[in-house]
């Protein structure tokens, strides 16, 4: 073979290859129309003249006399593009000194039935190939999909884990906030944590109750070397973690938890009431009972949110129908187990 040219379409648009280069056709063109006409064939092969492509017409002799026979050396193969379902046409010409058509002693070398032959294994060879590679096409494109789909998946992975990060981090951080301002309140002088004890408490997998116990020697410490001064920075240098000495005494309990006590008391109080009644205990019904709004009931466990915390977990055998069914105070309850 001595040339290839070829008319074939991707993605809706017709291209001419010369044999070197693909060239976009229009068709609205001449030759373009010719081309579309050409591609409407039904055949599967053809014997055609070297100028298939530019002759102008779209018929193809079936019947050629010896005369002919001569100019029609080039095979046309009619391959079906699943795309548009019309044809990619791909032409073949052969050498001279092979041609299979060059008359000899007035006769021609080549008989029908072998013309017939050639055409037939050289359309079955081309086609099987053609929808190889297109098979091989459709399954690299699913596996460029499935690889984008993955890649996709695995950022948005890794975007839920960062913000899942920084979630945690900036309850830590409030966390920190607010036992600092707990030990501010219990030594009477306003505290601040430095940004560097803040950042060595980060790292650290400490329960509230180590973070409390190891800040709180920290600003006693700090309260000796800052004695001048109106505020305490709590700075890393006497962050040293505070062990637990076992359960704590009477003395644990002072007289600032007592009207939190008494708050705890007064819900369990009207739950157990509600439990006797065998009325549903919940945050409305136990508001109802004390005679206050559900905002009311829940905006006073939020504003001793750290005094529940810590009466909670020194306190387990206590006050257990509204650490299951008041809601406020079950979160607080689930925070405490989890930490």
């Amino acid at each position: 073979m001595t040339r290839l040219e070829a008319l074939i379409t991707r993605d809706n648009k017709l291209y001419f290859f010369d044999g070197e280069s693909f060239t976009a056709l229009s068709v609205n063109s001449p030759n373009g129309i010719h081309l579309i006409k050409l591609r409407n064939r039904k055949s599967r092969y053809a014997w055609v003249r070297a100028d298939f492509f530019s002759s102008g017409t779209s018929q193809v002799n079936t019947q050629l006399g010896l005369e002919s026979e001569l100019d029609h050396f080039c095979l046309a193969l009619f391959i079906p593009n699943n795309q548009d379902q019309q044809s990619d046409i791909y032409l073949l010409e052969f050498p001279k000194h092979v041609n299979p058509f060059r008359m000899r002693n007035s006769t021609i070398n080549l008989t029908t039935e072998d013309k017939e032959q050639i055409g037939a294994l050289l359309y079955s060879v081309c086609s099987s190939e053609y929808q190889r590679q297109i098979q091989d096409r459709k399954l690299m494109e699913l596996f460029s999909s499935g690889q984008e789909n993955l890649k996709k998946e695995l950022e948005q992975t890794q975007r839920e884990l960062n913000e899942l990060k920084a979630g945690i981090e900036a309850e830590k951080r409030e966390k920190l906030v607010l036992i600092v301002n707990e030990i501010a309140v219990e030594m009477g002088i306003p505290c601040h944590l430095s940004e560097a004890a803040t950042e060595k408490l980060m790292s650290e997998k400490w329960t509230d109750q180590t973070l409390k116990r190891t800040l709180t020697h920290a600003a006693e410490l700090e309260r000796v070397t800052q004695f001048m001064k109106p505020s305490i920075t709590i700075s890393g240098s006497f962050l040293e973690k505070q062990e637990s000495k076992g359960t704590p005494d009477s003395s644990f309990v002072s007289s600032k938890y007592d009207k939190t006590i008494a708050l705890l008391d007064k819900y369990e109080s009207a739950a157990m009431e509600l439990t006797k009644e065998q009325i549903p205990v919940n945050g409305k019904h136990i508001a109802e009972r004390l005679q206050v709004t559900p905002p009311a009931l829940t905006d006073a466990v939020k504003k001793s949110t750290m005094k529940i915390k810590i009466l909670l977990e020194n306190h387990t055998e206590r006050w257990p129908l509204i650490r299951q069914y008041l809601k406020p105070v079950h979160r607080i309850d689930a925070r405490s187990l989890s930490a």
